[in-house]
C-alpha cells in the first residue's frame, strides 16, 4: 500500500511548490524526455495504473485510515546558503501536511467547480526516524557536493529505496533554468524517482518563501 501512495503523490507533491512567472513545474517536459529514452516505462506505467484501478475498486474497510509516507530531504550543498536548515525542511513538512489534510485556512475560498473534489487526501509525510541501514536519523541527509550546482538526474545522490522512502533532492540551482522542481511520473526507474527541487521552494522560512522565492545569488 506504501508504495502505491507514493507513486499517487509522486507527481502531485510539486503542486505543493509554489510557482512564480519565471518558474515553472518541469515535470512533463522531463518525463517525456525520459519515456523516449526508455520506453518500457510507459508498459510499466500502464500495469500501475490498471493496479491502482482494481485497489480503488475494494472499499477500504476503515474510512479514518490515515497513511503515513517517510519522507526524506537529501540536501546537496556547497557550505552555501542551499545548505538550508534543519527548521526549513521541517516547515516544508508542515506546509505539506496542511496540503495533504486540507488544513488550509483559505478552503472557503475555493471555486464551486472545485468545492467537492477538494479533500483530506488521508496522507501524512514524516521524517522518518530509521535510514535504510537501520541507524537513527532525522531523515534530513546533507551531501556536500558540486553537483549541487546546474543539478540533473545525477544529482540524486544515495537515493533511499523507493518502496519505502519519498526522496527529495534540494539542490542550489537546476539544470534545467526555468524550472523550480520536477519530478517522473509514476513508473519511472527507481534511479530517477523522486523530486528534485530548488532549495528557495522549501518551506517558508529561511531561504524559503512559500508566495514566491526570495532572490539569490
Amino acid at each position: 500500500m506504501k508504495r502505491i501512495l507514493l507513486a499517487l503523490t509522486f507527481a502531485t507533491i510539486i503542486a505543493t511548490v509554489t510557482t512564480a512567472q519565471e518558474k515553472q513545474c518541469f515535470t512533463t517536459e522531463m518525463d517525456n524526455e525520459a519515456t523516449a529514452k526508455n520506453p518500457d516505462m510507459l508498459r510499466q506505467r500502464h500495469e500501475l495504473e490498471n493496479f491502482i484501478q482494481q485497489y480503488a475498486t475494494v472499499e477500504r474497510r476503515n474510512n479514518s485510515v490515515v497513511y503515513v509516507i517517510p519522507i526524506v530531504f537529501h540536501i546537496l550543498h556547497n557550505y552555501g546558503g542551499e545548505n538550508i536548515s534543519d527548521a526549513q525542511v521541517l516547515d516544508q513538512v508542515r506546509i505539506l501536511n496542511r496540503d495533504f489534510r486540507r488544513l488550509n485556512a483559505d478552503t472557503i475560498n475555493i471555486v464551486p467547480a472545485f468545492q467537492g473534489r477538494a479533500a483530506d487526501c488521508e496522507i501524512e509525510f514524516r521524517l522518518p526516524s530509521i535510514d535504510p541501514n537501520g541507524n537513527c536519523t532525522n531523515g534530513i541527509d546533507r551531501i556536500q557536493t558540486m553537483l549541487t550546482y546546474s543539478a540533473d538526474d545525477n544529482s540524486k545522490l544515495n537515493p533511499w529505496p523507493n518502496d519505502k522512502y519519498f526522496n527529495v533532492w534540494v539542490a542550489h540551482s537546476l539544470e534545467n533554468t526555468g524550472a523550480a522542481a520536477y519530478a517522473y511520473y509514476p513508473g519511472a526507474p527507481s534511479s530517477i524517482d523522486g523530486v528534485l527541487c530548488l532549495f528557495t521552494y522549501i518551506g517558508s522560512i529561511g531561504a524559503g518563501n512559500e508566495t514566491k522565492p526570495r532572490p539569490y545569488s
